[in-house]
């Protein structure tokens, strides 16, 4: 039995009323040919695959058409673009995270610094450059993160 499955639904074709097919995957069209050679009939548009099946034996042979292959291919490529975008995704939470740890360590120090040297002036402008630099960071961070997510539920 050969199976030729197309956008309108599959046909059904007697591989023992045929002498053979032919699969056009840039047309996306199957000829079929009578046992005398003539075409039997016109030509099958919109094919995505074709497949034969053999009860005689369990042998399954599949072509797959050009559409089906590049929509394949298109779903690869996209798990493989979010597999990449996730694991980012957590290495810049990580990132986030140790930032904000050793932004808190230094703005910890600065201040045991201030209390003992009374460097108030200095210490302070540090400590609100350094909370304006991680709040920059913050918010660019958000705004990848939605256009990630954005992306996402496309």
């Amino acid at each position: 039995m050969i199976i030729i499955k197309t956008s309108n639904g599959d046909v059904l074709i007697n591989e023992k009323a045929i002498q053979r097919i032919s699969h056009d995957r840039e047309k996306q069209e199957v000829m079929v040919f009578a046992l005398d050679g003539s075409v039997t009939s016109p030509n099958i548009k919109d094919v995505e695959e074709v497949f034969y099946v053999n009860d005689m034996q369990a042998i399954e042979h599949r072509d797959k058409g050009s559409k089906v292959e590049k929509l394949e291919q298109t779903i690869a490529a996209c798990k493989a673009e979010s597999e990449y975008i996730n694991k980012q995704w957590r290495n810049a939470a990580n990132i986030d995270r140790l930032v904000y740890l050793g932004l808190f360590e230094a703005v910890t120090d600065q201040m045991e610094r201030k209390e003992e040297n009374r460097f108030w002036g200095r210490v302070e402008k540090e400590y609100e450059e350094a909370k304006k630099n991680y709040e920059k960071y913050f918010q660019e961070r958000e705004r990848l993160a939605d256009e990630w997510r954005n992306k996402e539920s496309l």
